[in-house]
């Protein structure tokens, strides 16, 4: 087994939890950013992808630092909410100033870039828990339009239904 010291620069609350969308039977959601020892590498380690852990209660997706970035400026919205979420693990109370340093830098060069992912969570949803089916459709303009085509009855049971105000 290779060499493995992982030191967590930050932990943050996403999902339900940071949106303040959350139940009584929501379950925890957490990003947890961390940087390996230098000798990880070096012995050959990869560290491109996320560890998913999970708990009874609780989720936590666990990322490397240089995945975090690469995925920051390729602008996928999770590692967005990920490094911006407003709510810090408490029990990680040992925080790095490089995680502040990070939302200083994420803040004031947010892209355009960040659109496709949040189009894509929001066509999910509305597949997903709605039904909906929406298709591209290219106007005349040459831009490209994303068009509910056809609405069905949502797929909530009735005790889901008082968190979505429908």
């Amino acid at each position: 087994m290779k060499f493995k010291k992982k030191t967590i620069l930050f932990r943050t609350i996403v999902g339900s939890h940071m949106w303040a969308q959350h139940h009584s039977q929501s379950d925890k959601d957490m990003f947890e950013c961390h940087i390996f020892d230098t000798r990880s590498f070096m012995l050959g380690d990869r560290h491109d992808g996320c560890e998913k852990t999970k708990g009874d209660n609780w989720e936590k997706d666990s990322c490397e630092i240089g995945h975090v970035i690469k995925q920051l400026l390729k602008g996928n919205v999770n590692f967005l909410w990920g490094v911006m979420s407003p709510k810090f693990d408490l029990v990680c109370t040992n925080i790095d100033p490089t995680f502040f340093n990070l939302r200083g830098i994420v803040a004031t060069n947010l892209s355009k870039a960040t659109v496709h992912s949040i189009r894509g969570f929001a066509i999910h949803n509305l597949r997903h828990w709605f039904g909906t089916k929406v298709e591209k459709k290219l106007c005349m303009c040459g831009n490209t339009l994303y068009v509910i085509t056809n609405n069905k009855i949502p797929r909530l049971e009735p005790k889901d239904k008082k968190y979505w105000k429908i």
